[in-house]
């Protein structure tokens, strides 16, 4: 066979071997993440599956619409709570505001970052952002294996590289490559909604107070461009004195339905010196002068402690939703009469 002949005999092959592996690596997105064979890109809707409808929805300046956007975690969400059913019932049930809620279980700070940079070309009215204990849980390993940008959960480091590769929707070879790297990655033992029981007396330390305030501000900073009013709150926990794990488990607590107990965020005093140092840091944030149309609501202790607001540490009953949202609604209609 003559050189050139050989030479393009290879590039064909090549060229062919690289359609293959895109085409079987598209299918293996397909199969293993739900996503469209000719959409790849929206393979960040497996991580954050309702961030898709509030993408597709049209949110801008004079739409005719007051837009509320919700970050945080499943104390705001539909699965946990009745939050977003009684701010929309307490407004009136307008048909003029939607509430777009991307708050959901296991959800830090760093997932309400993402979530908002990831609509850069949305703009809201207003936004509630709240959260504080699931941070906590990231305290729960040693110091050394502990990464300001939580890429120590495998949650995070998969996220990253599905942001690491804008180029997904020609191609996702190199985003596939960089995954199985990813994964093969040693798990330093956090899972994303439990601690490791060997790893939580290393809760004691809390690391994570940097990367908290660092989220919050880049939050803020988008938000104060964009010319948006931003609603934040220390967070609302409840420990009753005689908690233990054991009568969590019979329900003899302080708590309505006891439904999730401290344990799975970590040590109880640990998680409680952890959400009371990000509410420190919230605090602080609120604290700048040099932000405007920044609301700050003390929560935490605004709303009174005990069974008739609280179904366990952090999740509220009815009454507590009801007296919450009672709480934001003087500001939000502060901001809706320039509406």
């Amino acid at each position: 066979m003559k050189p050139s002949i050989f030479k393009k005999a290879l590039v064909v092959y090549l060229i062919i071997s690289l359609l293959a592996l895109e085409v079987l690596s598209r299918v293996a997105l397909m199969y293993n993440f739900k996503v469209p064979f000719f959409a790849p890109q929206n393979i960040i809707y497996h991580y954050y599956p309702e961030l898709k409808a509030v993408n597709e929805s049209i949110i801008d300046r004079g739409n005719g619409v007051f837009d509320i956007l919700l970050l945080g975690n499943s104390t705001l969400s539909n699965e946990w709570g009745s939050v977003e059913a009684e701010l929309r019932e307490q407004l009136g049930n307008r048909s003029d505001i939607k509430i777009h809620n991307l708050s959901k279980a296991a959800h830090t700070s760093l997932d309400s970052r993402i979530n908002f940079m990831l609509l850069e070309k949305k703009y809201f009215d207003f936004i509630i952002l709240y959260g504080g204990i699931n941070e906590t849980r990231a305290n729960n390993c040693p110091l050394d294996k502990f990464a300001a940008d939580y890429s120590h959960f495998s949650w995070y480091r998969e996220i990253y590289a599905v942001l690491r590769h804008p180029e997904m929707q020609y191609t996702v070879i190199p985003f596939m490559l960089d995954l199985i790297i990813s994964k093969c990655q040693k798990n330093t033992g956090i899972p994303t909604h439990a601690p490791k029981g060997e790893w939580v007396e290393y809760g004691k330390v809390i690391k994570t107070t940097g990367s908290f305030r660092q989220n919050y501000l880049e939050i803020i900073g988008r938000a104060q461009q964009l010319g948006i009013p931003v609603m934040i709150m220390s967070f609302a926990f409840y420990i009753p004195l005689d908690y233990t794990k054991e009568k969590f488990a019979s329900k003899e607590l302080d708590y309505s339905k006891h439904k999730l107990a401290i344990e799975i965020w970590g040590e109880p005093d640990y998680v409680q010196k952890g959400i009371e140092a990000h509410n420190e840091v919230i605090k602080e944030i609120a604290g700048d002068a040099s932000f405007k149309k920044l609301y700050y609501l003390d929560m935490n202790n605004m709303l009174e402690k005990g069974m008739n607001n609280f179904d366990d540490i952090c999740h509220f009953t009815g009454e507590g939703s009801s007296k919450f949202v009672a709480y934001l609604l003087p500001i939000i209609r502060k901001e809706m009469r320039n509406f």
